[in-house]
């Protein structure tokens, strides 16, 4: 394979007014919830008193239970646990679910409840030091604690009341919502190479007069990479950064070689991705469609360019943080077809 690195070639070409990214809909005030779903169980086909085989690791007993017109899972015991694997390679992620205190009598720590986050480098798994806990404290009062922060809201007459908590991880902060109200924001930061790749969930009952003191339903998991990947975009991380792979046709019109309105937000998480690491640079590098890609090669050059120049004139990256690679071959998932169906690979290395 052969491989030119380059850097910005030409002078400035026309850049095509790009269309500002359209946010989408808030399910709750305040909070986004990612749009490309990971993990989102329906315990509404759960049977009363069986538990759903949706989970990696189960620890203690639990159940199904149908209470106030929804389905959800609750200890059948003292202690439960249930661990789920997932894959959050892009960093940016959500996290939503929905917790019901159901005991008359709340006390110091009666019940309790806590989520967890674990980490990967594809070899070893370990767990994050944040942990969200939610837990009586005296009076009908419970409390939310943050590690690191503390606690960070008390909540009068808490039981049997539908408490939805969001967490939200972007730009190195992970922000907690309850009830789409924002309660706190702490450092999230990952290592090169590490991933979110685990959660956690669990649940203290000590069940004083209720048979289900604490209950758990609606949890959905998502990726929110900027709209990428639900776009046709992989995001793949590697040991070194983050590799992007784009379909020609969200960046460029047919045969041409001027990003096409809309392109903006194919290239957002490109944008994030050299804003959150400015010590990294973009290689744009392109793959020539066609039998014949040599007979391509001004065009393609072309289209890279169009690339760089949006994101040195419209986004502000320095000119030597920008290169194109020409790899005269094609990429092993490059579809049969005209060059308007090239791939566009960017990696932030």
């Amino acid at each position: 394979m052969k491989k030119l690195v380059l850097s910005i070639l030409f002078p400035a070409l026309v850049l095509f007014p790009l269309l500002g990214q359209t946010s989408g809909g808030d399910r709750h005030r305040g909070f986004a919830p990612g749009q490309q779903v990971v993990f989102a169980p329906d315990f509404s086909r759960c049977p009363s008193g069986s538990l759903p085989a949706v989970f990696d690791k189960v620890e203690g007993t639990g159940e199904c239970v149908k209470f106030a017109g929804r389905t959800w899972i609750a200890p059948a015991g003292e202690r439960f646990r249930v661990y789920k694997r997932v894959n959050l390679a892009s960093g940016d992620f959500t996290v939503e679910f929905n917790l019901m205190i159901n005991q008359r009598k709340v006390g110091p720590g009666q019940p309790r409840f806590w989520f967890e986050l674990y980490k990967s480098n594809g070899r070893f798994t370990v767990k994050l030091p944040i942990t969200l806990e939610v837990a009586g404290i005296s009076g009908g009062f419970c409390g939310v604690f943050l590690t690191g922060l503390g606690k960070v809201a008390t909540l009068r007459n808490c039981s049997g009341k539908t408490l939805h908590f969001a967490l939200r991880a972007r730009n190195r902060r992970l922000m907690l919502f309850l009830n789409g109200r924002m309660l706190a924001s702490v450092p999230f930061k990952l290592d090169p190479g590490e991933f979110v790749s685990g959660l956690e969930f669990t649940l203290n009952d000590f069940r004083f007069n209720e048979k289900y003191g604490i209950l758990l339903s609606g949890i959905r998991v998502a990726r929110a990479f900027s709209g990428g990947e639900e776009r046709g975009i992989r995001v793949e991380r590697t040991p070194r950064g983050v590799k992007f792979m784009i379909p020609g046709e969200l960046l460029f019109g047919r045969r041409g070689f001027f990003l096409r309105p809309g392109a903006a937000r194919a290239l957002r998480p490109v944008v994030d991705a050299l804003r959150k690491h400015p010590e990294k640079q973009a290689f744009i590098v392109v793959y020539a469609g066609g039998e014949n890609p040599g007979a391509d090669l001004c065009r393609t050059l072309r289209k890279a360019q169009s690339v760089a120049d949006y994101l040195r004139y419209g986004q502000g990256i320095k000119a030597d943080r920008i290169k194109i690679e020409l790899r005269m071959r094609f990429h092993p998932d490059q579809r049969s077809g005209g060059p308007e169906e090239e791939l566009l690979e960017i990696k932030v290395y």
